[in-house]
């Protein structure tokens, strides 16, 4: 190929060879997930590049890529990642014991082995169902992934290993930093090896009680009053099928009226739809996209719990408003891209969307409201368990039969969204106690901010605060958290009655 003359090739070829190989292995090393990201963000700019007459490629071309990615930030999140779900998938499984659904469902396993491609490939050759479960019953060897103990060699059939992994949870942990949109930590799953499925960008999930602060948001930028209270009550929509959003408290609940930032903190369900009811459902709707969340929501009343499906990445893409007046910011994972002679090729840089979603003042008011849920909340166990004293407002979610376990972390310098669940729709956690996002998702923040404390290094993160509120931010906010009715409307009210009504939203 004329690369060498015939007398270097002479020359060379009488020369020791010298080996300096190293084995990679693609599974392995530092934030897999991520890097699989960055290479398919790659191809597509090197596609875009040699339609113009480049001949660039990812793997021989000698590009060098600078990621946003902070190393150790990384390192401690997926060392903390292990160390939660560990322990959380040992208390998932014993919270099941002998009744387990990937146990004693065999209809689901058979309905998840259907979603495979061996399955598929099996139908496409003429194979009845029967034949292919047969086929996929038949034991040979495989290494399989043990349960947070390593990998192991044993004798396991297909259907065995459907059974196996479905009963693993999964989750995705992603930091941004709101005020340039660098990604700085980006955990995609539990194993790259076994789950090549990223939770990050790839999965659209139920975003639960994390969607009530863009419904919050509406209500106070329209001129809502955060002293507004509403009654905690149980209401069936006559004109929604006699739907009934209820709460986790007990039926005292019905005679106690709450203020918008004390009904957002404890995530109270009944308050939550009628704050939307008084906001709108399409100006709701309209607020979330204008924070930067492009996917497809129900036009709904269910959309005040968070039954849209969103990704992490977006759900992350709006919270950086909170942080910029009103501003959403797109997270970035490359910032250049040089050729092999250090020449730079392209930089990236996220720059703020030109209008802003909502005032500055009802940013601050937002900040402060989800700032309670942390202090005396939802999130409460940040400062009790976890003995965090930075300031941090926040958002806990869990969704409808515990499907989804969602905590959302806001501070000056960091947006952290993290999501644990299961991969399979139909397996949820068993009990709210163990699945409820304080409990299954708060913790991968928890204790990952708590690492960060402990390092001079990340001081950039961990000690800046929010600005302070204006007088007029501190006296909108200036109310009693509850009201109970008085002496004749307890009277006259039936708790165990579901008051029946239109809603108007």
């Amino acid at each position: 190929n004329d690369f060498i003359t015939e007398e270097q090739v002479t020359k060379f070829s009488q020369e020791d060879l010298d080996l300096d190989y190293r084995e990679f292995d693609y599974n392995a090393g530092i934030a897999p997930y991520f890097r699989e990201e960055v290479r398919r963000k790659m191809l597509r700019w090197i596609a875009e590049q040699n339609e113009s007459g480049t001949d660039y490629n990812i793997y021989t071309s000698g590009l060098k890529i600078y990621t946003t990615l902070n190393y150790k930030m990384q390192q401690l999140a997926e060392d903390v990642m292990v160390e939660h779900m560990s322990k959380l998938q040992n208390s998932f499984e014993k919270s099941y014991g002998t009744n387990a659904p990937w146990l004693k469902d065999k209809k689901l396993m058979e309905k998840i082995a259907r979603r495979t491609s061996t399955y598929k490939r099996f139908l496409k050759s003429g194979l009845t169902h029967k034949q292919i479960i047969d086929s996929l019953s038949k034991d040979k060897q495989k290494r399989i992934f043990k349960s947070w103990q390593g990998d192991e060699e044993q004798m396991a059939s297909t259907m065995d290993s459907i059974q196996h992994y479905t009963k693993f949870l999964n989750t995705g942990s992603l930091a941004v930093d709101p005020t340039n949109g660098d990604i700085l930590v980006w955990v995609g799953g539990i194993n790259f090896e076994q789950y090549k499925y990223d939770h990050i960008s790839q999965s659209k999930r139920q975003v639960g009680s994390t969607f009530k602060p863009i419904v919050y948001t509406t209500a106070v930028d329209q001129g809502i009053s955060p002293c507004t209270y509403f009654s905690a009550e149980e209401i069936a929509y006559d004109n929604l099928k006699g739907w009934s959003p209820s709460n986790s408290g007990d039926k005292d609940e019905a005679y106690l009226n709450y203020s918008m930032e004390e009904g957002l903190s404890n995530s109270i369900n009944t308050i939550a739809v009628k704050v939307l009811e008084k906001a709108g459902i399409d100006n709701v709707l309209l607020m979330a996209k204008n924070m930067g969340i492009n996917s497809e929501l129900p036009k709904e009343a269910s959309i005040a719990l968070g039954t849209g499906e969103i990704k992490i990445i977006d759900l992350a893409q709006a919270y950086t408003s909170y942080a910029n007046n009103g501003k959403h910011i797109e997270p970035n994972l490359i910032k250049s891209i040089s050729n092999h002679k250090d020449s730079v090729l392209v930089e990236f840089n996220s720059e703020l969307n030109e209008k802003s979603a909502f005032s500055k003042e009802t940013g601050q008011i937002m900040i402060e409201m989800m700032k309670s849920t942390v202090n005396s909340g939802t999130a409460a166990r940040l400062r009790s368990t976890y003995g965090l004293k930075n300031d941090i407002a926040g958002k806990t979610g869990t969704t409808q039969n515990n499907k989804d376990a969602w905590f959302v972390a806001l501070t000056p310098k960091l947006v952290h969204v993290t999501w644990v669940g299961l991969d399979q729709h139909e397996i949820g956690f068993s009990n709210t106690s163990i699945g409820q996002g304080a409990n299954a998702a708060l913790p991968l923040f928890g204790l990952w901010m708590k690492e960060l404390n402990k390092d001079k290094q990340f001081n950039t993160y961990t000690k800046p605060t929010f600005p302070k509120p204006t007088v007029t931010v501190q006296e909108a906010l200036n109310c009693d958290p509850i009201k109970r009715d008085g002496f004749f409307k307890r009277l006259f009210k039936n708790p165990n009655k579901k008051k029946s009504k239109k809603f108007k939203g």
